[in-house]
């Protein structure tokens, strides 16, 4: 409540509370989130939570009263299968599931709960496969939101680093990760960039297509989903411990999806 009376107070955008980060390393502290949501809605109506789905099936978990739940271990699979067994259907105690696993499932659950489910990942490859996760992957699964953290993962040269800062008082990178020190640019942020630009494309050319009623595009945008899928070639590792993007089949392909949007957003802008 504290933080929403902030907002209205000094203009800030919405913040979306993550209140225990891959809370299902630990079961029990997950139920007693979970037990506690309703009291942060009674006290607070305008809070947001959100949860991360690191492994598939957890938004199910996270989506549950929590009442199988127990220990510290994560859940294992058969505790999944007595979820879905015993018939409890999901509730929303958190309005935002942010997954590095992206999944249908955990899609289809938000939307019956009318909650969102955002893209969460890391940019941990420098080719055609982290455009790939930043702009053709969130939207097959329909993802309003991409975040990303970011990570030290070599010298400082800038070829390490996830985004275009580096930790100025502690070289090594791993004992105070929040300092901020000088900026150093990097080839990971490029290629995040680019991927990010793929999706505001995408999202350019529905615009257009529906201000303009062009049937035709809208049948394209609806194929595309389906052609952007099967250029996944490793759905099941998605997320996990190396939060892996997704490896696309075929670089060349998918720059020719974005040749196709550009050209297809071009022709509706001199109709």
């Amino acid at each position: 409540r504290a933080v929403k009376t902030a907002e209205a107070v000094y203009g800030w955008p919405e913040m979306v509370i993550n209140p225990f980060d891959e809370a299902l390393k630990d079961q029990d502290a997950t139920r007693e989130l979970i037990e506690a949501a309703g009291e942060v809605y009674a006290r607070s109506p305008g809070t947001r939570l959100y949860m991360t789905e690191w492994r598939p099936g957890y938004t199910r978990h996270y989506q549950s009263s929590g009442r199988h739940l127990r220990g510290k271990r994560r859940p294992r699979d058969k505790a999944y299968a007595a979820l879905v067994d015993s018939g409890e259907r999901p509730r929303r105690n958190f309005a935002v599931i942010g997954a590095n696993t992206l999944d249908d499932e955990g899609r289809s659950i938000q939307d019956a709960l009318g909650g969102e489910y955002w893209h969460y990942t890391g940019a941990t490859r420098l080719a055609a496969d982290t455009r790939f996760a930043f702009g053709f992957r969130p939207w097959i699964q329909r993802s309003e939101a991409v975040l990303m953290w970011a990570n030290y993962k070599g010298q400082l040269d800038g070829r390490g680093w996830t985004l275009h800062y580096v930790l100025q008082s502690d070289p090594n990178g791993r004992k105070r990760r929040n300092t901020r020190g000088p900026v150093v640019p990097s080839s990971r942020a490029l290629t995040v960039r680019e991927g990010i630009d793929d999706r505001k494309y995408i999202e350019t050319l529905r615009y257009y297509a529906t201000q303009n009623a062009s049937t035709k595009d809208l049948r394209y945008l609806a194929r595309l989903q389906t052609r952007a899928r099967q250029l996944l070639v490793n759905q099941q590792r998605m997320g996990g411990l190396d939060n892996v993007e997704g490896r696309v089949s075929d670089g060349a392909a998918l720059q020719a999806l974005r040749i196709e949007i550009k050209d297809r957003i071009l022709a509706l802008l001199l109709e």
